[in-house]
C-alpha cells in the first residue's frame, strides 16, 4: 500500500509537470520572460527534465530496467514534440537543438539518480 501511495503521488506530480511543460513551452517568449527567473535556459531545461523523468519513473509501482528505458524515451519524445511545436506554431519561438540536448542531460541525470537510489536501498 505504501508503494502504491508513492506511485500515485508521483503520478500526480508527473501530470502537473507535464502540464507546466506544455504551457511553458508554447507560451510566446514575452509572456515567458515575465514568469521566469534568472537562470540559464539550458540549466532550467536540464533540471526540469531531471525532475520530470524522476517522478515519471517513480509513478511506476515497480520500475524495471525496461520501464526505465521506456520512460526515458517517452520523456525525450515529449520534449522533442514540444520543440517541434515551438518551431512550427506561430508563437514566435524556435526549435532549439541545445534545448533537446539539455533535456537529454536531465533525463540521464534522473536515470543515474534512480540507479544509485536502487543500489543504496538494496
Amino acid at each position: 500500500m505504501h508503494l502504491l501511495f508513492r506511485a500515485r503521488t508521483a503520478r500526480g506530480i508527473t501530470f502537473i509537470l507535464i502540464l507546466i511543460a506544455i504551457v511553458g513551452s508554447l507560451l510566446p517568449p514575452q509572456q515567458m520572460e515575465q514568469i521566469t527567473f534568472n537562470l540559464s535556459d539550458k540549466l532550467i531545461h536540464c533540471l526540469y527534465y531531471t525532475g520530470l523523468t524522476f517522478f515519471w519513473i517513480k509513478s511506476t509501482e515497480e520500475p524495471s530496467n525496461r520501464k526505465l528505458i521506456k520512460t526515458a524515451l517517452l520523456v525525450f519524445l515529449f520534449g522533442l514534440v514540444l520543440e517541434i511545436m515551438q518551431g512550427t506554431l506561430p508563437i514566435q519561438r524556435n526549435m532549439d537543438f541545445f534545448d533537446l540536448l539539455a533535456n537529454s542531460v536531465g533525463i540521464l541525470l534522473a536515470l543515474v539518480s534512480e540507479y544509485f537510489l536502487r543500489v543504496n536501498v538494496k
